[in-house]
């Protein structure tokens, strides 16, 4: 939310009495305003007693006679506010140009971590009933929605998802209408049960910041909870690129692609899925149920085989083994692992039927 720069300077010849050196310049922003209430950024340069603030209202301060920062001089010293806001200039040309040479975006949970501590905003500058308003001009509006965004985030993660959307739906109510918003408040709804009210806010959340992969995921989500699977599979794809290491993200939309009857593309999913994370078991028993439903009972045989291996607690698994040897006609080699789904839970009967089928 905010930066600072400063270079470094030696005190040796002070400390054996000589004199000290020049501070260096000192560089500082705050993107908050901007990023997430449309409102001014503030960007700082400092150099020895004299302070610049660029904003709408730029201001100029001597700290040697002013500490306490109280009197702006930009009017009665043009010449010298005109000089910082030249070399603000040039420092901000100069970090567009790395910014764009680098690329990337922030990552989600660190969004998420920083909306915890009152912070907000680091994608794209918010829409705002008040755009470019001075944030000096602004500072209670500045407090509460702070105040709206940590506590919503705070009841999203205890699951107190109606009170968690009754503080982001009085954030938009105020006129900020950044990602972050539209996409906690969209959880907050899935986690109350409603997708249809959730979507939009997701679909608002791809516009605005559309190179992050999760709001493409709670989009899928979303979109697949209202049964529209197809619209889903789209939200999903969009996400693969931007999450190249996300098992998770590919068993869900491998399962979907079976689901509407495209199988090869389903378990190619699925087996990125397990090159990425071999130790998820649920990720190799999804390849196995699809590798079978399409007849290939040998690689199902061996994908079962890995999730059994990764979790032999769960009953499914085992069965599901067993299922593949004993369609291969091997039901010798079936019934251990049917019987192992029944030990597991001795009420699974499609395992009982198994051992009495001949």
């Amino acid at each position: 939310p905010a930066t600072s720069s400063a270079g470094g300077r030696s005190l040796a010849a002070a400390l054996r009495g000589g004199a000290e050196p020049p501070e260096a310049a000192v560089y500082a922003e705050s993107l908050v305003p901007l990023l997430h209430f449309g409102w001014s950024d503030l960007r700082v340069l400092r150099e020895g007693r004299w302070k610049y603030v660029q904003a709408p209202r730029a201001e100029l301060f001597d700290l040697a006679a002013d500490p306490g920062e109280n009197r702006n001089l930009a009017a009665a010293e043009p010449a010298r506010a005109a000089a910082f806001q030249r070399a603000l200039a040039r420092l901000l040309a100069e970090e567009r140009q790395a910014a764009s040479a680098g690329g990337g975006s922030v990552p989600l949970d660190l969004l998420e971590k920083l909306g915890a501590l009152g912070y907000v905003g680091g994608l794209t500058p918010a829409q705002t009933s008040t755009p470019g308003a001075d944030p000096k001009d602004r500072i209670e509006d500045f407090r509460l929605a702070n105040a709206l965004m940590r506590e919503g985030l705070v009841r999203l993660h205890e699951r107190d998802y109606a009170g968690s959307a009754a503080r982001f739906e009085q954030l938009l109510r105020r006129g900020i209408v950044s990602f972050e918003a539209h996409l906690y408040l969209g959880r907050a709804l899935m986690g109350r049960g409603r997708p249809a009210a959730a979507a939009p806010h997701f679909e608002e959340a791809v516009r605005r910041a559309p190179a992050l992969a999760d709001g493409w995921k709670s989009l899928g989500a979303a979109r697949l909870a209202l049964g529209r699977k197809a619209e889903a599979r789209e939200a999903y794809e969009r996400a693969l690129p931007l999450a190249p290491r996300d098992a998770k993200l590919r068993v869900t939309l491998g399962e979907l692609l079976r689901d509407l009857g495209r199988p090869e593309d389903a378990i190619a999913r699925l087996r990125e899925a397990v090159a990425i994370d071999a130790a998820d078991a649920s990720a190799w028993n999804s390849l196995g149920m699809t590798l079978g439903g399409q007849g290939r009972l040998a690689e199902a045989e061996a994908a079962f085989r890995e999730a059994v291996g990764r979790n032999g607690t769960n009953h499914r698994y085992a069965f599901n083994l067993g299922l593949a040897l004993a369609r291969q006609g091997r039901r010798a080699e079936a019934r251990p692992h049917f019987e192992q789904a029944l030990r597991l839970d001795p009420g699974f009967r499609p395992a009982r039927d198994q051992l009495a089928a001949r």
